[in-house]
């Protein structure tokens, strides 16, 4: 098998416009109104990966640990606000708690499988401690918005059973405990769903890609679960630290986020 990849010039991705063209022809026909929003994000996905690309090859020819760590703050600040903003909770009062939780969670995970498992060759690499830790943070949104909206529902729509509880005597994470598992399994089942999928009913994109690039399918493989288990182990993590966080915030005022 040659280790090699097949390039993609301009005139060849432009080509993948033809397919995108049939569907807003189809979508017209069905008289779907979405042309204009699917126009629009795809060329805002097209604006956004050009720049981030031209941004990647300036990043990855400085490589300077300090810089690689200021871009992974400013990730966890960008994320940390998404979750905050998509679950309604106000960033100045849950910011902290989130950026905490995501740090304490991507950091570690990010260095060790940096360092320890792939080694490395330079202390907090960009091609590896920054983009694992992005890949991490990405999928760890889903699951820390899950469990932040489905704890504070609950919470909000039945203050009576947890104040049921602490009358009783209960101390005040005894009584939300089982609310706090029942929020982080909802927030996991994506990605448990995910992982007993892949492999059989869909190939990763991750190493679709490295296939592509002439990666031998094995080595893919391999990457791939490390890849599946890092982000697993993130999101889980990642969730149950920002929602604890979130919790003791909100204990002086509970069931009102």
């Amino acid at each position: 098998m040659e280790n090699e990849y097949l390039p993609i010039g301009y005139a060849e991705l432009s080509l993948m416009g033809l397919p995108l063209i049939m569907l807003l022809v189809l979508y017209v026909h069905l008289g779907i109104a979405v042309v204009r929003k699917i126009l629009r994000s795809v060329f805002q996905m097209v604006i956004q990966l050009t720049v981030a690309g031209a941004a990647l090859l300036t990043l990855f020819r400085w490589n300077e640990p300090w810089l690689n760590f200021a871009i992974f703050i400013a990730m966890v600040l960008f994320a940390a606000h998404s979750v905050s903003s998509s679950a309604s909770l106000p960033l100045r009062r849950y910011g902290p708690g989130l950026v905490a939780g995501m740090f304490l969670s991507v950091f570690p995970l990010g260095l060790f499988t940096a360092q320890v498992v792939l080694h490395s060759p330079q202390f907090m690499d960009i091609r590896y401690f920054t983009v694992l830790s992005g890949m991490i943070l990405g999928n760890m949104l889903r699951s820390a918005v899950v469990a932040h909206s489905h704890f504070f529902k609950e919470l909000k729509n039945s203050p009576g059973s947890i104040e049921y509880r602490l009358s009783l005597g209960a101390a005040p994470w005894e009584a939300v405990k089982s609310l706090f598992a029942r929020s982080l399994m909802a927030s996991m089942e994506p990605q448990l769903a995910s992982m007993m999928t892949t492999g059989i009913v869909f190939l990763p994109g991750m190493m679709t890609g490295q296939i592509l690039s002439g990666i031998s399918p094995i080595e893919a493989v391999r990457y791939q679960i490390l890849i599946m288990l890092l982000i697993f182990s993130g999101a889980g993590f990642g969730g149950a630290l920002s929602l604890y966080f979130s919790w003791k915030v909100s204990l002086h005022t509970a069931g009102k986020p």
